[in-house]
């Protein structure tokens, strides 16, 4: 598989992992990548390295292996929730990163989420960047400066094969595990 950074990835790829949208006339846009660096990373310790490098209002979740990266419409759910949440100061946890975690398994347990999607080391790493009030492009900028700084590269997800993931954590069958989790994160969402 060919590693690139991200600037060298052609448009059609970097669009397809990203997301725009406006939330309370507050634009949000995010990036899901597929990351290595040649050997194993550990999301406990890449985590931390990552964060020190992101501007304030720009925020990362970071995924053990790159098939624990959410399916499109609910990466979306779980993103609108979380900075909804932000931008009315009831967060569930002090790290927006989490907060996405924490919606996209439906509950509040933090420990379970951790253990969940991000207790491991893997060749090959998910992250998700989002931010709130900047430029797609901006985003953009950012993500590739944390990954040339840290001497990650991005590669391609292939076949997302998340959904039987998400379907044992939703513990329904595939077709129904994106409209259960989306269900129990506005329950969620209720209580915050």
């Amino acid at each position: 598989m060919r590693k690139q950074y991200l600037k060298n990835l052609p448009a059609r790829h970097v669009d397809a992992s990203s997301l725009s949208f406006r939330l309370k006339s507050t634009p949000v846009v995010a990036v899901q990548l597929c990351l290595s660096r040649g050997g194993e990373l550990c999301v406990k310790d890449l985590l931390p390295r990552v964060e020190a490098l992101l501007p304030k209002n720009i925020y990362v979740s970071l995924f053990d292996d790159c098939r624990k990266l959410p399916p499109r419409g609910l990466l979306l759910s779980a993103l609108a929730y979380t900075c909804r949440g932000l931008l009315e100061g009831r967060t569930i946890s002090r790290k927006p990163g989490l907060d996405l975690l924490l919606y996209l398994q439906g509950d509040r347990n933090i420990h379970v989420a951790v253990q969940r999607f991000s207790s491991g080391c893997g060749r090959r790493i998910g992250a998700v960047f989002f931010a709130l009030g900047v430029e797609p492009e901006d985003l953009r900028q950012v993500v590739e400066g944390v990954l040339g700084s840290l001497g990650l590269q991005v590669e391609e997800q292939g076949e997302n094969g998340s959904l039987d993931f998400y379907a044992e954590i939703a513990g329904v069958p595939g077709e129904k595990a994106i409209d259960h989790l989306r269900a129990r994160m506005a329950l969620e969402a209720l209580e915050v």
